[in-house]
């Protein structure tokens, strides 16, 4: 059997959920309809099967059960900028690979990690 994971489907309070992915995160949205919409994905990378953490050091980010969206970004200030300015709050912190992430959560309790496409040379 060859299979392929073709989305992932987040469930979540409508309209809230549709308005932050669209209007808030700016991302493409298809089929947009008061209870559901479907969002354009992008990118090289599919779904990364992670083990969970459950220190108290993760808040929740990466616990067993748990699932995050990875947002990759190639100007990183002016992408934590730009949603700022549209009301997402977010918690920092340096991904393992250098690179700078900032996490976030939607309306449905989802995290969101937002990192920039290349390595960084110093911490935040």
């Amino acid at each position: 059997m060859h299979a392929r994971l073709t989305r992932v489907e987040v469930f979540g309070r409508q309209p809230e959920l549709l308005r932050y992915y669209r209007d808030a995160l700016g991302l493409p949205v298809r089929d947009a309809r008061d209870d559901w919409g479907t969002v354009e994905l992008g990118g090289q990378e599919g779904a990364a099967l992670v083990p969970g953490q459950n220190s108290t050091a993760y808040s929740g980010a990466s616990r067993p059960g748990s699932v995050a969206l990875v947002f990759e970004v190639d100007d990183f200030d002016d992408a934590i900028a730009e949603l700022r300015a549209r009301g997402v709050a977010f918690s920092w912190h340096d991904d393992d690979s250098g690179r700078r992430a900032a996490h976030m959560r939607g309306p449905d309790g989802l995290m969101h990690v937002l990192v920039e496409s290349t390595p960084v040379s110093s911490a935040l």
